[in-house]
């Protein structure tokens, strides 16, 4: 189960919590794997992360960071549930690791370079050594720098300690002007104190952002709804818009067709009656034609 997979599954932000204990059940029943050993784990739901090697601590962080973030539902979930088999679980695991400041006195052998002190800053504690073991194989070390009598020829190089930060010459004031003396073990303590002091503060800012995120989501889904109600009353009231034009449509075509039956009848009515007063016209014709005859032959008598 990869994070970038889940982060394309679709859960609800109500829904993780039973996600993530549904994800805890099968983590506890072995469905998915966390613990390699006494103090190694890994992070199942990450197989793609080039990292793949934790200790109890740095997957603690892993997964509360990942949990608390703003990534997808599921893939909070699933981290989420990391963390509580981690805390519920697998506590033993952070019993074995003591706090650093343990570690620093428990383990008196302590290699070289947490014994002796280097000027600092440098780029990378690795590269400096290579740096010095390069020019000491070339005999353009130290110790051929302080035998020789012709230093403009050659370039020489070593790894500045502390006998070269307290020495008077050019070497050591430009050392004491621009750099520190400290311990490998100082420096690693202290990245780590950044490093957990930065953890920290990202945590508190992705908690911060996540909780802001589901604010901007609540005020979505509010606007949703609402904007969701007034789709609704348009759609309503357009229903209602057609539906009166249609009865208005409706009764103005009935109204339209009574008139053109009522005018149509009346036509008739008309044409019935003119063609009774030509009928009456023909008979009074007809009569006083009758009468004039008539008249006539009882003048001629």
């Amino acid at each position: 189960m990869d994070c970038s997979s889940d982060e394309s599954s679709e859960l609800s932000e109500t829904d993780i919590d039973d996600y993530a204990e549904k994800s805890y059940v099968d983590l506890k029943s072995g469905k998915f794997v966390a613990r390699l050993g006494s103090d190694r784990f890994r992070c199942p739901f990450c197989p793609g992360k080039k990292k793949q090697d934790y200790r109890y601590n740095e997957l603690l962080q892993h997964a509360i960071g990942v949990g608390a973030s703003n990534r997808a539902a599921k893939v909070k979930a699933n981290h989420q549930a990391l963390a509580k088999l981690l805390k519920e679980d697998h506590a033993d695991a952070a019993a074995t690791l003591p706090p650093r400041q343990a570690i620093a006195l428990s383990n008196p052998p302590k290699p070289v370079q947490d014994l002796e002190v280097f000027v600092w800053p440098w780029i990378g504690f690795k590269n400096a050594l290579a740096f010095h073991n390069y020019f000491k194989s070339q005999r353009l070390g130290k110790l051929e720098w302080k035998e020789t009598k012709q230093h403009v020829k050659y370039v020489f190089g070593w790894l500045a300690k502390e006998e070269d930060y307290k020495s008077g010459d050019p070497v050591g004031r430009f050392l004491s002007a621009n750099g520190y003396l400290k311990t490998v073990s100082e420096l690693e303590q202290e990245m780590s104190s950044k490093t957990d002091n930065l953890i920290a503060n990202l945590t508190q800012q992705i908690t911060a952002k996540s909780k802001y995120l589901q604010e901007l989501e609540c005020k979505c889904n509010q606007m949703n709804l609402s904007l969701q109600k007034v789709m609704e009353e348009s759609d309503l009231l357009h229903k209602r818009y057609n539906e009166e034009m249609r009865n208005m449509q409706s009764v103005a075509r009935e109204h339209t067709q009574r008139v053109f039956q009522e005018t149509e009848k009346l036509r008739k009515q008309l044409a019935e009656k003119e063609r009774s007063i030509e009928r009456i016209n023909e008979q009074v014709a007809q009569t006083d034609m009758e009468r004039r005859k008539l008249e006539e032959e009882r003048k001629k008598r």
